[in-house]
């Protein structure tokens, strides 16, 4: 067995450019194994968006085959852990989720803010966790994480920053056990997106319709607001979310917002086209991407535009061309991964070959030209539309939740509803070669490895092994060679940190 090694430090490396000398930011699909690896800088944990540590792709700037980074996505309910860390290598399969189900018993309080903590799937809406040994949720203990909650308070999400667990919820935002942003006044309360730390500023958004930025320390008290921004009238955030290390905002009625660090002052991004609603963020190599209502589709953000894609993703077979709702976004294997409203259809794009395939949750009723299920059958209620609010990643699979249209299963005509159960459901969705796991935060040089071969595709922190998943030979993944390999940038956005050095080994 041969084994090539390439390794070199920063100084001879183009960030997203591929390696020093001839041949050395190639692959090749003749290898029996490949490792990649980088070393780098995370530097302090202060809410960064970490993106692409390092892909590998095919002849098109989008053809990514394989990559290994944090996806980043922020949805109204819930956003990505930002420790996440995916892993993936595509071989053109294009079968099917295989679907399961989390869980059996009904719950009349569906599952809106589902997020991973510590490898653990936590239902926030009910503060409850998926325990995978009974295929049962279970009641989170009290205090949980050193967080005790009111009666009936709901975490929005959770995560660490630095020693500390960082939890939003519909009464406030609290760090390591103790509430550091409570009411905004006696009738508002923070919306569901309402939080995000970024580069030691604490955004948040109540529903009296502004969004207040503070300065703040990890740790620290929080004092009064640096800035506040009154949103347009009506006006109500959905969702924060970071691009380049720039921090914008989506509102309930269809605009995007883009806060200035230096000025520290928010302005419209412009907008040519208007738009009912936008729902959530993605990134998406170098942009972020929007989910809408009603058409369903998604629109282009950058720095200084924000612009429809039309018929992206199309609609159902047999469906009608209203009332359709990205209600939620995620990346998994390689693929964006869109569940809609109102059929309950998750919607997968395959980018390599610009494909959309999906695939319906909800086994009734049938899919028609109607503004949503059973609407006709109960003369025109339209509670019982099938909506999917909350999608994420979590170890081989994604996962998404089921609703109707006011989140409750009691609503009118609940019990003439045939697939009422359905309602309720947490869906885990699986296809081949796609992996994630949670990194461990350090302040000093760390190096992730990624290997791909016949005994799976195995992501390592200085060693130590994250994740793993049965795997292929290199022969089989999709594309032709030259495969390019490139760190820093890629699929999830840029790194914001520093690279120290890369490696790349065949055998």
């Amino acid at each position: 067995m041969s084994r090539r090694t390439f390794a070199f430090s920063l100084a001879s490396f183009a960030l997203g450019a591929g390696g020093g000398g001839a041949g050395q930011n190639s692959v090749s699909r003749s290898s029996s194994k490949i490792t990649l690896s980088a070393t780098v800088n995370l530097g302090i944990e202060a809410g960064q968006a970490l993106g692409t540590l390092l892909q590998v792709r095919g002849s098109g700037s989008m053809d990514v085959i394989s990559a290994l980074g944090v996806p980043q996505f922020y949805n109204h309910y819930v956003r990505n852990n930002p420790r996440m860390l995916h892993s993936f290598a595509k071989k053109g399969d294009q079968s099917d989720f295989v679907v399961t189900e989390l869980g059996t018993a009904r719950n009349d309080n569906p599952r809106y803010h589902v997020f991973v903590l510590d490898g653990v799937l936590i239902d926030g809406t009910n503060r409850q966790y998926y325990d995978e040994g009974s295929n049962t949720w279970v009641n989170l203990p009290t205090p949980w994480n050193g967080t005790t909650f009111a009666a009936g308070e709901q975490i929005n999400y959770a995560h660490w920053i630095g020693s500390g667990l960082f939890v939003s919820t519909d009464k406030g935002i609290y760090y390591d056990g103790v509430k550091i942003v409570g009411y905004s006044g006696p009738t508002y309360k923070p919306s569901n997106g309402s939080a995000l730390f970024h580069n030691g500023l604490l955004f948040t958004s109540w529903d009296d319709g502004y969004i207040r930025v503070y300065s703040w320390t990890p740790g620290g008290a929080v004092g009064s607001p640096i800035s506040s921004f009154a949103l347009m009238p009506s006006h109500f955030l959905r969702a924060f979310g970071i691009l380049n290390g720039a921090v914008y905002a989506i509102s309930g009625y269809g605009r995007a917002i883009k806060y200035d660090a230096v000025a520290n002052s928010w302005a419209y991004v412009s907008q040519p086209e208007s738009v009912n609603e936008f729902y959530c963020l993605m990134q998406w190599f170098d942009e972020l991407r929007l989910g809408d209502y009603p058409n369903g589709d998604q629109w282009h953000l950058t720095a200084s535009s924000v612009t429809r894609i039309p018929d992206f993703p199309p609609e159902e077979a047999g469906a009608g061309p209203n009332v359709r709702e990205i209600q939620a976004m995620t990346m998994y294997g390689g693929d964006m991964v869109l569940p809609l409203f109102p059929w309950g259809v998750v919607h997968r794009h395959d980018t390599i070959n610009n494909a959309w395939h999906y695939q319906r949750l909800y086994t009734a009723p049938p899919i028609d030209m109607s503004n949503g299920p059973y609407i006709d059958t109960f003369g025109g209620n339209t509670d019982w539309r099938q909506r999917l609010p909350c999608a994420g990643i979590w170890k081989d699979g994604a996962f998404t939740v089921g609703s109707n249209t006011p989140g409750n299963l009691q609503a009118p005509d609940y019990e003439s509803v045939p697939n009422r159960d359905e309602y309720g459901k947490v869906w885990k969705l699986v296809r081949p070669h796609a992996v994630s796991g949670e990194l461990s935060w350090k302040t000093v040089p760390t190096t992730f490895t990624m290997e791909i071969s016949a005994a799976g595709i195995v992501t390592k922190q200085d060693g130590v092994t994250i994740s793993t998943v049965a795997g292929f030979t290199p022969s089989q993944l999709e594309g032709t060679d030259p495969l390019t390999v490139e760190f820093g940038n890629g699929i999830y956005g840029q790194f914001p940190g520093s690279i120290v050095s890369t490696s790349i080994q065949q055998e």
